[in-house]
């Protein structure tokens, strides 16, 4: 009871706040461990941000104006429409507190000092995880390497930077993947958050110098990590800035009673287990929807000559006329190529390649992105529905190629030249510490 007393009213109002601005924002629109999905389909919200909207920042909303989870002023309006409700509600609850007599402050900061412990390693985990499987940033296509940076956005700028080093995102990564493996543990929750706020920190500057459209979010993130190291303020300054001995404050148990405890590290097992299951699922089933099964085969074929039923086709104004087939070179469509017409037209298509025959075996492309949500099941019969179709090609080295066959009904005889990923002079430097190697 002593204790109970002694708590601040500054902290009563803290930790009634927090969890009620979680229950206000978390439902049902959080982007929270990646596994909330058709969020535009929910209207919960949507009367009281568009009156809030208009009365106290004069914008029009609409439901064609919605960007939930992206940095838009649809987002700004829940947040403060959130951060209202729960100021609201602290009040409320403080008054009916005072009027009862209640004693539960420390139970109830226990209790969301556990949700916040667990709800950001979720997050966390879900975005360290992304970037270890080369899902967040991807890999270094030929289509980025050939942009043109003026005409990138800023965001688009950071990715192709980032998607460039497989070293630095992974490292990044596995950083939140400790730090976010160590907030499931009381013991390590301190060492935990301390790596967490210098990585969350280092998120949050790039965000914003870099206009990536989910800044609002790294925030919101950096600040629950904040609010849940805020115990450990006190013994923080006086380590570092007075130079004296401390001990970090010990987050509590949840449950004192030795069964209850017992129960809830059963529980705290099979969620662990659970989401594991989860995780698993879903970055394995992306990994291997986006995987390029044909990866050694990226390349990028200008068309030298084209002759199509015996005729050559020199005019690049004639509408059947490649003038180029890229392989593999974009991230988005694995296992495709693209031939791009002479009238810019486009046409993605699914190839395999028999290195014995020297054939091209090509169909059309099915999107494999559209399959990838949860407990979602992947139609195998488009694949056994498919029709395969055939070019043969021969090589002249690494810098050319023969293309004969039927495409289209028209017999085609295509030499092309050919740009390898290797052939990059940014990529040749790749891994090499030693300049002058």
């Amino acid at each position: 009871m002593t204790l109970e007393l002694k708590m601040p009213l500054s902290q009563k109002y803290l930790w009634r706040f927090v969890l009620l601005f979680l229950l206000f924002f978390c439902f049902p629109y959080d982007m929270t461990y990646g596994m909330t999905y058709a969020l535009e389909d929910w209207h919960l919200w949507d009367t009281p941000i568009f009156w809030l909207a208009d009365v106290l920042f004069n914008w029009e909303l609409s439901i064609d104006t919605r960007y939930i989870g992206f940095d838009s002023r649809y987002e700004v309006v829940r947040y403060t429409l959130c951060f209202l409700l729960a100021n609201l509600g602290t009040l409320i609850w403080l008054l009916i507190d005072y009027k009862y007599k209640t004693s539960y402050n420390q139970k109830l900061k226990n209790l969301v000092q556990t949700i916040l412990r667990y709800h950001i390693a979720f997050i966390i985990l879900t975005y360290g995880l992304s970037k270890v499987v080369d899902i967040q940033f991807g890999v270094m296509s030929m289509d980025t390497l050939d942009k043109n940076i003026g005409n990138s956005s800023a965001m688009g700028f950071m990715w192709d930077f980032f998607s460039y080093s497989q070293t630095v995102t992974r490292f990044s990564g596995w950083l939140e993947v400790i730090g976010g493996v160590l907030l499931f543990f009381r013991r390590t929750t301190f060492l935990g958050l301390t790596l967490l706020v210098i990585v969350m920190a280092n998120v949050v500057i790039f965000d914003i110098g870099y206009n990536v459209s989910v800044t609002i979010y790294a925030i919101y993130i950096l600040v629950l990590i904040l609010i849940l190291l805020s115990d450990q303020f006190v013994s923080i300054y006086n380590y570092l800035i007075l130079n004296k001995t401390t001990t970090p404050v010990r987050y509590k148990r949840l449950f004192v009673n030795d069964k209850t405890y017992a129960r809830a590290k059963i529980f705290k097992i099979a969620l662990l287990l659970v989401m594991s299951s989860l995780f698993f699922y879903q970055f394995s089933t992306y990994a291997n929807l986006m995987k390029k099964d044909q990866s050694w085969f990226t390349n990028k074929q200008t068309v030298e000559t084209f002759i199509r039923n015996g005729d050559t086709i020199s005019n690049d104004t004639d509408e059947k006329r490649w003038k180029e087939i890229n392989f593999n070179t974009t991230n988005v469509y694995p296992n495709s190529f693209e031939i791009i017409y002479h009238t810019k037209k486009t046409e993605r298509l699914a190839f395999t390649i028999d290195t014995l025959t020297k054939t091209l075996n090509y169909s059309d492309f099915i999107d494999p992105t559209p399959q990838y949500e949860l407990f979602s099941k992947i139609d195998d019969s488009i694949e056994k529905n498919r029709t395969w179709k055939s070019l043969k090609y021969s090589k002249r080295g690494d810098t050319a190629t023969v293309w004969t066959g039927i495409f289209k009904k028209d017999t085609l005889h295509i030499e092309t030249s050919v740009k390898r990923l290797e052939d990059y002079p940014l990529m040749k430097r790749r891994g090499r510490w030693l300049f002058d190697l």
